[in-house]
């Protein structure tokens, strides 16, 4: 008996393809920001978040209002 050569038709392995990271999402800076832009696309770029505002004296609220879905940095 003796020893042969696997076929020259075989493939090598397979190696497994690395995912590669998404980008981290930070938020705009006031000169990257476009106010025409809606930012609302299916794979973000940047964070998005809210912000609910009150004012109230003794208990009572005599104004509130909420923005939402901002993107810029909220120092800007």
């Amino acid at each position: 008996m003796s020893w042969q050569e696997p076929p020259a038709t075989q493939s090598p392995p397979r190696t497994v393809s690395q995912k590669t990271q998404p980008q981290k999402l930070q938020f705009l800076q006031l000169a990257e920001w476009d106010e025409h832009n809606s930012y609302d696309e299916d794979e973000p770029t940047c964070l998005h978040y809210s912000i609910e505002w009150k004012v109230s004296i003794n208990n009572r609220i005599l104004s509130k209002d909420t923005e939402q879905d901002l993107v810029l940095i909220p120092s800007a």
